[in-house]
């Protein structure tokens, strides 16, 4: 994930930097296009519309993982604007916003890790039903962890990523996420 987030960031974005990951096993590859993703999210300063028309392009099998990363990306970064996270999520094609959210949960997650206080104040002033859905989301992530944990499942991250998917399918409507709807 590192690896293909610095390949991205370093090439602008340029899908040709995925080329060395194809020769990985598959789970790896996937891994690789959500670090990629996530790089999207800075090369193209935010401008989800444009990471989002680079995603298009990448084989479609890989679609979900880049959303992923970019939701993961813009979950972390952008902790001073996530009042804004439902109306950036609307414009998320409908089919990659479980990804987008399963990325952003990681990233609430890790950025909550680095500063609780800090992650607790942001969130803090956010309307009631905007925080439920990122605690809902943070409850995905850490139940889909511990409920992997005791199988020990080979792909461990890719495992955890589609289990805290599920979870935040059935939890809430991405399309309403963090609204009152």
């Amino acid at each position: 994930e590192g690896a293909a987030f610095r390949a991205g960031f370093l090439s602008g974005g340029d899908p040709a930097a995925l080329g060395r990951f194809g020769r990985m096993p598959d789970a790896a590859v996937h891994v690789a296009h959500q670090g990629f993703g996530r790089s999207l999210w800075f090369s193209r300063m935010g401008r989800l519309d444009v990471a989002l028309h680079v995603v298009a392009g990448l084989p479609g099998r890989f679609h979900g993982d880049a959303a992923s990363g970019l939701g993961l990306a813009c979950a972390f970064s952008w902790l001073d604007r996530v009042a804004a996270f439902p109306k950036l999520l609307d414009a998320v094609p409908e089919h990659l916003r479980v990804d987008f959210l399963q990325g952003a949960a990681f990233g609430w997650e890790a950025r909550r890790r680095a500063d609780r206080s800090l992650f607790e104040d942001a969130i803090a002033v956010l309307p009631e039903a905007q925080r439920v859905a990122i605690d809902d989301g943070l409850a995905a992530v850490h139940a889909g962890r511990r409920d992997l944990e005791p199988a020990s499942p080979p792909a461990f991250y890719e495992a955890w990523r589609a289990e805290t998917r599920a979870r935040l399918g059935r939890l809430c409507e991405p399309a309403t996420f963090g609204t009152a709807a």
